[in-house]
């Protein structure tokens, strides 16, 4: 699986160019970088939790939230949505 087909899988985005992923891929730090590569090589979720000594869900929770930073760095999108927030005082 290539890096496009896992952030088009995960986010449903078809349009961003491969340039573009990449070059937000490179700014992930090292741990979420090696993740996703041994995901894209075909290790699953459980087989990278193994040899991390972690849980499954918590790599798969990575991979899924280092995506949706690359995707919102593409579109352009605030890193936090603060809609609704209310300060007090």
């Amino acid at each position: 699986m290539t890096l496009k087909a896992l952030y088009a899988e995960i986010t449903g985005d078809q349009t961003t160019h491969q340039r573009t992923i990449d070059a937000h891929f490179r700014k992930l730090d090292t741990n979420r970088r090696t993740r996703i590569r041994m995901r894209c090589a075909g290790s699953s979720y459980h087989q990278i939790a193994a040899t991390e000594g972690t849980h499954a869900a918590s790599v798969r929770d990575s991979i899924v939230r280092a995506m949706e930073r690359i995707r919102k760095a593409a579109a352009g999108e605030p890193r936090y949505n603060h809609v609704g927030r209310k300060h007090l005082g």
